[in-house]
């Protein structure tokens, strides 16, 4: 069931990822709402109860995916269906390699939602910093 949690946000991330980057979104609202449709997603599959466990993979998915995606199209040049496929070929990486440690149980459960916080949270004072405000 925590592997399901886990495929399902890092599905989720890669895809919401991919779209943020091609479409040059924010990365702060970008992660909002795909926080959102993972919560939704869980609650109709059924496995709220252990829906925190994807919290990490969500976050490093869609940040990579969306960075790996950004970066390829406006440095490399790269087409872009060559860059949304390497966008969605990293977080399948990224959760093999998640999986693997719940089976070997070195995933930090406990720690994961914290890890997540604090990555979102570091989003947060990012964008706050480089955006163009009056009061700084």
């Amino acid at each position: 069931m925590i592997g399901t949690a886990i495929m399902l946000a890092v599905i989720t991330g890669g895809v919401g990822g991919v779209i943020n980057g091609r479409l040059r979104g924010n990365l702060l609202l970008g992660i909002v709402l795909v926080g959102l449709v993972y919560v939704c997603a869980s609650f109709l599959i059924g496995f709220w109860p252990v829906a925190i466990a994807g919290s990490l993979p969500l976050v490093l998915t869609f940040i990579l995916s969306s960075i790996t995606v950004k970066y390829l199209e406006e440095n490399k040049e790269l087409h872009p269906v060559l860059s949304i496929i390497t966008g969605l070929g990293i977080p399948l990486v990224i959760g093999a390699s998640c999986i693997w440690l719940v089976r070997t149980r070195l995933f930090p459960f406990e720690s994961s939602p914290w890890i997540a916080a604090g990555i979102f949270s570091c989003l947060v004072l990012y964008y706050t910093w480089t955006s163009k405000c009056t009061w700084r």
